[in-house]
């Protein structure tokens, strides 16, 4: 086996021969079986996804590294991927600009079911680290999710939540919440679209300052510290009393007994 390295996606692959045209053994017998497995995870098929095996499949996938084939693998993983992305986008698109609540739903349930599809089909790749890193990989198919549907859904999404927020039972908090947390994982700068709903729903999150809002910084700061010091005074006179309130109560029961 030849020795290469060369790129795919921005990710280094060391050590693997590509694949020769001449060797159709990938083409008609891997690929097809995996294929097939992706395909129905990702469609959410639960009557087809009883018969997958875990253990066959991850198999295969051994087979295809160890063979030296790796490389082309990742190829055509990375290629499904992104083509279930914009199969994604497509149907989100349909609903842009037309019913808000349904849009901001298809949104949280196409990044929920993205997620949870994705952690059990890299599960079952998991060889490929001999080829790219398990968190090399986890990054390349977040980023093709941020590029092809969030970078273009992202401004609707966030218009659309924050007009939500005034209107009872719009979307419901925890639908928010998915939505927030999900793009804070994926870019922390879409914080500055929307600092105050991501202040709502990410703990700690401050967000950019600008220079304008620095006196109300400072006399916030200046409030919290003024009713901190009061409360602290306030604290520590009535500890003082207690305890001669506590005496005043023992002698007045000792003289009763």
């Amino acid at each position: 086996m030849t020795t290469s390295r060369y790129r795919l996606g921005g990710v280094s692959l060391k050590g693997y021969a590509e694949l020769r045209v001449s060797d159709t053994q990938y083409e008609n017998e891997f690929w097809p079986q995996l294929d097939r497995v992706i395909d129905i995870i990702l469609n959410a098929n639960t009557d087809e996804a009883r018969c997958v095996s875990f253990e066959e499949n991850y198999s295969i996938v051994y087979k295809i590294v160890c063979k030296g084939y790796g490389s082309v693998l990742y190829e055509d993983l990375m290629y499904k991927v992104e083509k279930y992305i914009d199969k994604m986008d497509e149907s989100l698109q349909l609903l842009r600009g037309k019913n808000e609540k349904e849009y901001i739903e298809k949104f949280s349930e196409s990044l929920i079911h993205f997620k949870k599809s994705m952690h059990s089909i890299l599960s079952i790749f998991a060889y490929l680290n001999r080829c790219v890193t398990e968190e090399e990989l986890d990054n390349v198919v977040s980023s093709r999710l941020n590029e092809r549907l969030v970078r273009k859904h992202v401004a609707d999404i966030l218009d659309a939540l924050q007009k939500a927020q005034s209107l009872p039972f719009a979307v419901e908090p925890a639908t928010s919440c998915c939505i927030i947390k999900s793009l804070y994982s994926l870019e922390e700068d879409y914080g500055k679209m929307s600092p105050q709903l991501f202040q709502r729903f990410i703990p700690g999150y401050i967000g950019a300052t600008e220079v304008t809002q620095l006196p109300q910084l400072s006399e916030e700061a200046r409030e919290l510290t003024h009713s901190f010091c009061s409360s602290s005074k306030s604290h520590s006179g009535s500890s003082h009393k207690r305890p001669l309130e506590e005496d005043r109560d023992t002698e007045s029961w000792m003289d009763h007994t």
